[in-house]
């Protein structure tokens, strides 16, 4: 084929587009998400950037290669065998900044296939590319062999729509699940990689593309069309198999929540609150998301601006006066939030709160579980977007008087104030565990990016264990603890803090075992008013023996602060209850940044 005689309309498309858009790079991110092999990676690399060369000489488009971003986010603690679902929850974040950062003030997000959707590669795509494909530029030429999962930023799990024929027969079959979605479009799908950053990337310009385009991931088994009757005895067999994984450790060990009862599978908000608010015992089953966002209308008031107008800045709404009696010299600036968000769903007695796989969301509402409320579990649950911008927008979770209360492998992101608050009654004994605290945020009060209502511990009677979580890209409060808290803080992940970690007022006791604290300048903020034992050595942990039934484990610090005080005084509160088991900081290291939140039961 002569030059001339070439297709040029890829490499044409992409250049109106970057003009259209008042871009200057186009291409799409990349997500590292396996750490196995350095060599491995770039050999990845390499190949993706041959291809990419050769289909743009192919368009006659080698121009474009000077504005290629080949953009790679590596990152082994966070995104190391992570999700589809938790790559899809950075890259919104990132996606937001980065428009501007990358092409300018003046340059338009929408349409630009760099922002919607990205390449994430795990293992399995990893291994296709490196050792399954023929090196691209050898003389063997192997077809449909070597993908990267790409991953559509703009998916939300939807309610399936049936078809019948005059049989009264399904026309698609039911789905199998992957990552535990059972819908036929899951989110991403494989796409081979020599063909993915020039021909894939125009063609997804188009608003209908993903729908043309889409295949869903191959199984290695596939379904048979069954009648109706057996694929309503499959889904209910199905949905019965979703159940509380586990058992809480620590203080609230016992827990069982709804227990036995027969599951429930809401399929509105109303459904939803209905569930969770009456009396009965429940086990309670999300499969999709439930978006709160503007079914309580809004409301524009005057509030004001603690920490200045910029951007990045938090406001607050004058809730209870707050801005009034508080805030008298801030400026007043009108707000307009989601009146949803600002008081959370009850939940009562008796409860397991349970999500399916990656699709059980609520979005812009959050949980109270307050006045006596005992027994509940919330587990592999995402709570996001309550009214991120305004301080007093609304928590995620909000526990007060209660007892017994098991948060497990929860995910919580954009949030208005605190993810997780003890208010001031007694909340008694409450777990949590392996949960993904994500305090990546637009709006802060510190102006940054970084979320400063992290955690807040303030019962007047409290134990609490927390255990495997990920906390992560917090400025404060993550956690404050005072009141008359007795914190058991153990293997957890500490990671990307722009302030502080802990905050101990009068009346919080903290024991901290087999943490790691990675990137966190200030372990605990100055002075501590309460009491702290930080597991300094390993004579010292000795003392934990007697009144925790094992020697405390020394807590790992990578490019952080430290802590260390040994207040012994409070141990022997630990002494008849249960207690969380504890590994070696390392263990945590290794786990914690895979293992928590939703999706990784």
């Amino acid at each position: 084929m002569s030059q001339s005689l070439r297709p040029t309309y890829a490499a044409t498309d992409i250049r109106e587009a970057l003009q259209q858009d008042g871009h200057r790079i186009w291409g799409f991110v990349v997500y590292r998400c396996t750490y196995k092999s350095d060599a491995d990676w770039d050999e990845f690399m390499r190949r993706l950037r041959w291809c990419t060369r050769r289909n743009l000489e192919f368009y006659q488009g080698l121009d474009l290669m000077d504005s290629l971003g080949l953009t790679v986010l590596e990152d082994r603690s966070r995104f190391g065998g992570a999700s589809t679902s938790t790559i899809r929850d950075h890259f919104i974040q990132w996606a937001e900044t980065a428009v501007k950062a990358e092409q300018g003030a003046g340059a338009r997000a929408r349409g630009s296939q760099r922002y919607r959707y990205c390449i994430q590669v795990d293992e399995e795509a990893l291994d296709s590319v490196v050792h399954k494909a023929p090196a691209p530029w050898g003389e063997i030429r192997v077809n449909n062999v070597g993908y990267v999962n790409l991953v559509s930023k703009e998916w939300e799990p939807y309610d399936p729509v049936e078809y019948e024929d005059e049989d009264e027969r399904l026309e698609e079959p039911p789905e199998e699940p992957v990552e535990g979605c059972t819908l036929h479009d899951v989110g991403w799908m494989k796409v081979l990689y020599d063909r993915v950053m020039v021909s894939k990337y125009n063609y997804l310009r188009d608003d209908m593309a993903w729908e043309y385009e889409y295949r869903r991931p191959p199984l290695k088994a596939k379904m048979k069309y069954q009648n109706l009757l057996t694929v309503v005895a499959s889904c209910i067999a199905s949905t019965s198999a979703v159940s509380v994984s586990g058992a809480a450790e620590g203080f609230a060990k016992g827990v069982t929540g709804g227990g036995s009862a027969t599951a429930v599978y809401p399929t509105t908000t109303d459904e939803l609150v209905s569930y969770l608010g009456d009396s009965q015992t429940r086990v309670i089953v999300l499969t999709k998301t439930f978006d709160f966002t503007g079914t309580e209308g809004t409301t524009t008031a005057t509030g004001c601006a603690p920490w200045g107008t910029a951007s990045a800045c938090q406001l607050a709404i004058n809730q209870n006066n707050w801005c009034t009696n508080y805030e008298p010299d801030a400026p007043s600036v009108s707000v307009t939030y989601d009146n949803a968000g600002v008081l959370g769903i009850t939940v009562n007695s008796n409860k397991s709160l349970l999500g399916s796989g990656s699709s059980g969301v609520i979005k812009g509402k959050g949980l109270r579980i307050v006045s006596g409320a005992s027994n509940i579990i919330i587990q592999n649950v995402a709570i996001t977007d309550i009214n991120p911008k305004y301080v007093w927008g609304g928590d995620a979770i909000t526990i007060d008087d209660a007892d017994m209360v098991w948060i497990d492998h929860v995910t919580t992101a954009r949030v208005g104030r605190q993810h997780l608050v003890l208010g001031t009654s007694a909340s008694n004994r409450v777990t949590i565990s392996n949960n993904y605290f994500n305090g990546v945020t637009s709006y802060s009060a510190t102006c940054d990016g970084y979320t400063y209502w992290g955690i807040y511990l303030d019962g007047s009677n409290d134990l609490v264990t927390m255990k495997g979580n990920y906390i992560y890209h917090f400025s404060g409060r993550s956690p404050k603890v005072q009141g008359n808290t007795l914190l058991h803080a153990v293997n957890n992940y500490w990671y990307d803090s722009s302030g502080h970690a802990f905050e101990i007022g009068s009346g919080g006791y903290v024991l901290a075992e087999g943490n790691v604290f990675q990137n966190i300048d200030t372990v605990v903020e100055s002075p501590v008013d309460g009491q702290l034992f930080t597991s300094p050595d390993a004579t010292t942990n000795k003392v934990c023996s007697t009144y925790l039934g094992h020697v405390c484990q020394v807590n790992g610090f990578g490019s952080s602060g430290t802590f260390s005080q040994a207040d012994e005084g409070f141990l022997a509160n630990f002494e008849g209850k249960n207690i969380a088991s504890a590994s070696a900081y390392t263990v945590a290291q290794s786990s914690v940044p895979s293992s928590a939140g939703q999706g990784k039961i």
